[in-house]
């Protein structure tokens, strides 16, 4: 696997990102795939900055980083990878707990998933280096 899978995979997470909560703004019915019924939308609009801060900027940098082969781009990289842990053990507790939103949580857990495997190989690429 390619050196550029990775950032490839950050810049398409971030613009997904990006599309998902343009999407939750402008079609609001769509909110239920995602969120249990009775969150109230103070929660999930607070997430709103984590996800703009841990999965947009930190994925865009972090690409940006890895491209340059920049010494800083592991933290990043790592912050990034917080966020995703921290969403998917929101999303799939937000399941497990109500019985709703779905959507929400397979897509987080197939976030993580492929971003587990990209890392994994990225950091042992990193390490026979």
């Amino acid at each position: 696997m390619k050196l550029r899978s990775l950032p490839l995979f950050l810049l398409l997470e971030a613009v997904a990102t990006i599309v998902w909560w343009a999407m939750l703004a402008v079609v609001p019915s769509s909110r239920h795939w995602f969120f249990p019924q009775g969150w109230p939308m103070l929660a999930i609009y607070s997430c709103l900055v984590s996800d703009f801060l841990l999965m947009v900027v930190a994925g865009i940098v972090g690409a940006v980083g890895m491209r340059g082969r920049a010494s800083w781009a592991a933290v990043v990289l790592w912050l990034h990878f917080g966020g995703v842990v921290y969403g998917t053990i929101m999303a799939v507790c937000a399941w497990l707990l109500t019985g709703q939103a779905v959507l929400g949580a397979l897509l987080m857990l197939a976030d993580f998933a492929v971003l587990c495997v990209l890392m994994a190989l990225y950091f042992r690429r990193e390490r026979t280096r």
